[in-house]
């Protein structure tokens, strides 16, 4: 089924440089998110051999699962097309998800479904991510899964800013999830800028902001929308 690999990365147009390929699976990325195709492990079913092939793009991290979620799951998937949305409990996450069967009879047109389905995942992530990361009280889960793949040969190329190592994403990603837990109860509490400020949220980061005081501006905008949802970092 490697072939049906080679023919999803031939139509898409997948550079070398955006995808780490692998033997039966492959991630690459548009743009920041990141989209991983694979082929599971041929079985026989009522005796035909039949080969599944998932299509996963990781949308949001840090999701809350609890019954909120689960709502809006099943209101969100009331609308989908060829990627359901799915929730991950051990990792926190919500992402989109499509198989494709493939068999020996279907071959031609299983390839062609599942090419869409890639494209349509694709576009839906970034149409969709930042919206939802506001309904569901979660983040566009792009660093953590590019930590993963990067190593120190890797370079990454911002949407801004100067081209990084795997090094300075950990560094950058660290500032972001310190900031978040050291911001997120105070909003709560009902904390602004100034007491912020003053308790010293900014103190000792790898990275320094030119005007502090609208960037805590910002954040508390971002984290006050979703004050009523447990554990939501919209850092």
């Amino acid at each position: 089924m490697e072939e049906v690999l080679k023919f999803l990365t031939a139509r898409m147009q997948i550079e070398a440089e955006w995808a780490v390929q692998e033997k039966t699976s492959f991630t690459w990325w548009a743009h920041t998110l990141a989209q991983r195709v694979r082929v599971a492990e041929p079985r026989e079913v009522q005796g035909v051999v039949l080969t599944t092939l998932h299509i996963e793009t990781d949308l949001l991290a840090d999701v809350p699962m609890n019954e909120t979620t689960w709502a809006r799951l099943a209101g969100v998937n009331q609308f989908a097309t060829l990627s359901a949305y799915v929730a991950d409990t051990s990792r926190g996450t919500v992402g989109l998800h499509a198989s494709v069967s493939l068999t020996a009879e279907n071959w031609l047109l299983a390839r062609a479904i599942a090419l869409h389905a890639m494209a349509l995942q694709m576009a839906d992530a970034y149409a969709e991510a930042a919206e939802l990361a506001e309904a569901f009280g979660g983040r566009v889960d792009a660093m953590d899964r590019l930590l993963k793949l990067a190593d120190s040969n890797t370079r990454i190329v911002p949407g801004l800013g100067p081209v990084m190592t795997r090094a300075q994403l950990q560094v950058e990603r660290d500032v972001m999830k310190t900031i978040y837990d050291r911001t997120v109860d105070r909003v709560r509490e009902g904390d602004y800028v100034e007491d912020m400020l003053k308790a010293g949220v900014m103190n000792g980061l790898a990275r320094t902001w030119k005007d502090p005081k609208k960037f805590l501006h910002d954040l508390h905008k971002g984290l006050w929308a979703h004050h009523n949802k447990l554990d939501a970092n919209v850092v």
